[in-house]
């Protein structure tokens, strides 16, 4: 048992050699049980795909204002203090108050009520007509990149497709125009750094100049949309209609949902479809199997989601003493609901650690549970489909244009994913 918490401790200290294959790790955690004390990070993780659930369902017992996990929360709250006082020097508002001051808890981060009502103004904007309206846009953005790399034939995977599209996606959809986009993405890029580990002083003031230049930008977007017969996901959340007895979202809602459709726009899509093609340059086979077959993608998305998790964990808060598969977990307490872990429960799947998109489909825990089940989860399962789909359709023989060995993976607990992945390929006539 202490050899199991050892190797777990060192995927939180984020060694490289842990990050690049944590699932022993992982396993042997939820070997030790559903539900398992962690003395070195003073959490509890849950590790069970059931247990998993009845956290992620119970919105009463556990709160998710520490979603992020504590790190991150310590990271954003300094993060915002300097954002607001570069605004308050400006003389910057939003509103009537400084840019910085005003970023509420939202969706994901936030607790009924509050989380009910955000939830039901921004679900509108998620609808399945508008992911069928989007597709067409998102094909011809991939297909707009892979034109800049197939004459080559070798491109960073991360930088020049996946995280280039996701970007121009998201861009679009928030009311900027596509050449903006590399700068959304690097702001993107700088807020997901709180996530997953702690941050140097220069770090925090390179968060909170780009929160002020964020907040700055989309104070101007939100501004156009208002009122205006506009098509896009920000006009449709700010100018979305409501009860009269409910509160429209506030300017501070409106730029921290800009923030979070930014960021889950990116990094989650853009993760899975860089790992999705690391793994198809190592299994050709099975890159010709999708090729032939494009209806399985789908599927195999699915699948592989479940079996590589780019979001590995997500944190609750008890706000009262629960017990779940028998163990107490204390008011006040961190739990780390242990996606990663909990999605290769033997309990649930048959030899969970193969990757096989035949088996029956199961709730997943990709995209969390409960009342904060991801609203983008269709949109983005649609973007990283597109991206296969037309990389496929234009490239094969995909091979790793460097040794694996010098890959590097992002250094967080939560993120799951490579910073860079050189390839090269054949064109496809």
């Amino acid at each position: 048992m202490t050899d199991v918490f050892h190797e777990v401790d060192a995927v939180y200290r984020l060694e490289q050699e842990k990050l690049r294959c944590p699932v022993t790790a992982f396993d042997g955690l939820r070997a030790a049980g559903p539900v398992v004390w962690l003395e070195s990070q003073k959490v509890f993780a849950v590790t069970g795909y059931h247990e998993a659930q009845t956290v992620l369902d119970d919105a009463v017992n556990f709160s998710s204002a520490n979603m992020a996990g504590e790190q991150a929360t310590r990271n954003y709250a300094e993060m915002l203090s300097r954002a607001a006082a570069l605004a308050r020097d400006a003389g910057r508002t939003g509103g009537t108050a400084p840019l910085g001051d005003a970023h509420p808890l939202v969706l994901a981060h936030a607790d009924p009520p509050v989380h009910t009502r955000q939830r039901a103004l921004v679900r509108p904007s998620f609808s399945a007509a508008r992911v069928r309206r989007a597709e067409s846009r998102i094909a011809e953005l991939a297909d707009g990149l892979l034109d800049k790399v197939v004459e080559r034939g070798r491109m960073d995977v991360r930088a020049e497709y996946s995280d280039a599209l996701m970007s121009q996606i998201v861009t679009t959809e928030l009311h900027c125009p596509v050449s903006d986009a590399p700068t959304l993405q690097r702001w993107a890029r700088i807020f997901m750094r709180a996530v997953g580990r702690d941050l140097t002083d220069a770090e925090l003031d390179e968060m909170a100049r780009a929160r002020f230049e964020f907040d700055e930008y989309f104070d101007h977007r939100i501004d156009e949309v208002r009122g205006q017969p506009v098509e896009d996901m920000l006009g449709a959340i700010v100018n979305e209609r409501v009860a009269e007895d409910e509160e429209p979202l506030t300017r501070g809602e409106l730029l921290m949902i800009c923030e979070l459709l930014l960021q889950g726009g990116t990094e989650t899509s853009g993760n899975t479809t860089t790992n999705i093609v690391h793994f198809l340059a190592g299994h050709p086979s099975e890159a010709d199997r999708l090729r032939a077959d494009p209806g399985a993608i789908p599927a195999f998305i699915d699948e592989y989601m479940r079996w590589d998790q780019p979001d590995q964990m997500l944190h609750r808060t008890a706000v009262n003493d629960t017990e779940v598969a028998g163990t107490l977990i204390p008011t006040g307490s961190v739990v780390m609901v242990h996606k990663a872990a909990a999605s290769r429960d033997p309990r649930v799947y048959d030899h969970p650690g193969e990757l096989d998109y035949s088996r029956p489909p199961q709730r997943s825990l990709v995209f969390g549970g409960g009342p904060h089940f991801c609203l983008g989860a269709a949109l983005g399962k649609a973007q990283i489909r597109i991206a296969l789909e037309r990389l496929l359709a234009r490239a094969t023989d995909i091979e790793l244009a460097v040794d694996e060995s010098e890959l590097r993976k992002i250094p967080s607990i939560v993120l799951h994913g490579f910073e860079q992945l050189p390839v090269r390929f054949r064109t496809i006539a």
